[in-house]
């Protein structure tokens, strides 16, 4: 293992160390083994790993590389899968991340706290309002997924419906 990833500590499924945050973003996981990659969505994210909404998840003990993009500003890890959920989406715990890596996770993390790093603190009402848009659209995927786990919805029309969250 290279000097600069540390690994976590956390190795199977269990309560968070780290309180998980509302997060949208665009990611890439690529299964490590098959080099399969699947495009999705990130909707909350913690020190420890994310959640991604996608339609086509990977099974559960997956190792995957994992790629975060939000303003411009690019965040990988390697990660492990949690837990897997077809046509919603998987849990991923972080198992590897460079130095540099971090740095950038922890500015993610501490912009929802109120704690962003000096410069980034002040932002614009465009951020704000689109800040307040993506915890609604978190919110809504949140509600569909819950509907469709209780049986309200059905699996098609969940998927059809965090298809146009996603899509927004």
């Amino acid at each position: 293992m290279p000097d600069d990833f540390k690994r976590d500590a956390i190795v199977g499924a269990g309560p968070s160390r780290f309180p998980r945050y509302s997060f949208i973003a665009r990611a890439e996981a690529i299964d490590v083994k098959s080099q399969v990659r699947r495009k999705a969505r990130i909707s909350d994210l913690g020190r420890e790993g994310c959640y991604l909404d996608t339609i086509s998840p990977f099974e559960v003990g997956t190792a995957v590389k994992i790629r975060i993009i939000k303003d411009n500003k690019w965040f990988s890890a390697r990660g492990r899968v949690l837990y897997s959920t077809v046509g919603m989406g998987m849990g991923l715990l972080f198992t590897m991340i460079r130095a540099e890596d971090v740095v950038v996770l922890e500015n993610w993390l501490a912009q929802p706290r109120g704690d962003a790093a000096p410069g980034e603190a002040t932002e614009s009402n465009v951020r704000h309002e689109s800040s307040e848009i993506d915890e609604m659209r978190n919110f809504l995927s949140a509600l569909v997924t819950t509907l469709v786990r209780k049986g309200t919805l059905t699996d098609t029309e969940g998927k059809a419906l965090l298809q146009k969250l996603s899509n927004l």
